[in-house]
């Protein structure tokens, strides 16, 4: 994917603090984009968004929040690593955002910004997210990192693939966004996606649904290539339409959907949605979820939702 200088830049700076927090075996988890498209045959195919992080260790207020946040990127922006970036200390400019109320969630995320420069250019990470308290069923593990420039490195904590998988099939059954999709048509054929992995996704992905009141049984549109009653609020041919071909109807916009060339080469993509989903009906498949093998998982599971509310259909991931 072809990248202007500032997006070039901003890669470099991004990836500069994944090195630091890695070389300085900070207890952070990386997830997010970041990780997704380092499965995919070829990373290039998928451009990142934000940084993502969860911070390992269980918080009990709202001081130790930020304590403890600020202490981890004070050591991050200063870590010495040579690599051509150079960061403004976060002592420097010491903020997070959301955390005077983040505590109430169950789950709380807050966000900072942070500069650097890179050959005499500033340049920004905004919105970086971190995430507290957030449960973890299967253990991280460690990644060696293939970045756009410099030698690969190791990074201690990641999200394990079957958790990244069970996390965007979640999504997909309570509110579908295409950029999922795409992700996991591309990391479903990873070598990595055995069948251990297979049975830690499908019960993740149970938990998560039971966690959340939401109907596992949702899942039997996927094995059956029936994605289409899945995309409940403006329906799934309008919301290609703005994804992939940028077409807003009657100034509506359904915006956890976004837009296809943030992420990809637009023009490798195919024009109508029903070809989109083959490939990925057919990796779903390819990787073990058909109905035979999952119909012990959903078929004995029984969920009464509450009412919905706007918390059981958002996610932060």
């Amino acid at each position: 994917m072809k990248r202007t200088r500032e997006e070039y830049l901003q890669m470099l700076a991004y990836e500069a603090f994944i090195r630091r927090v890695a070389s300085a075996e900070l207890p952070l988890l990386l997830k997010g984009s970041f990780i997704t498209r380092q499965y995919f045959r070829d990373p290039e195919l998928r451009s990142p968004a934000d940084l993502d992080w969860v911070y390992i260790h269980p918080v009990q207020d709202q001081h130790q929040m930020e304590s403890v946040l600020s202490e981890l990127m004070i050591k991050a922006t200063e870590a010495i690593v040579y690599d051509g970036v150079e960061f403004q200390s976060f002592s420097q400019n010491r903020f997070w955002r959301m955390i005077d109320y983040a505590m109430s969630e169950d789950f709380p995320t807050v966000n900072t910004d942070l500069s650097c420069t890179i050959n005499n250019t500033e340049t920004f990470i905004h919105n970086m997210d971190i995430s507290l308290n957030l449960d973890i069923p299967v253990s991280p593990i460690p990644m060696t990192y293939v970045p756009l420039k410099g030698e690969p490195f190791l990074i201690p904590y990641t999200v394990p693939l079957a958790l990244q998988v069970s996390w965007k099939l979640h999504q997909t059954l309570v509110r579908p966004r295409f950029k999922d999709i795409f992700d996991l048509t591309e990391i479903l054929q990873h070598p990595g996606f055995t069948p251990d992995v297979w049975q830690q996704t499908m019960e993740a992905l149970v938990a998560e649904c039971m966690k959340g009141w939401d109907d596992i049984k949702l899942l039997r549109h996927l094995l059956t290539r029936n994605a289409g009653p899945l995309f409940t609020s403006f329906g799934m041919e309008q919301e290609w339409n703005q994804w992939r071909h940028g077409q807003r109807t009657n100034g509506k916009d359904a915006h956890w959907q976004g837009y296809a060339a943030s992420i990809t080469t637009v023009n490798d993509l195919p024009e109508e949605v029903e070809d989109f989903l083959v490939p990925f009906y057919d990796a779903l498949a390819t990787a073990g979820f058909t109905e035979e093998n999952c119909e012990k998982y959903i078929g004995t599971v029984t969920i009464q939702p509450p009412i919905k509310k706007w918390y059981h259909i958002f996610t932060r991931r």
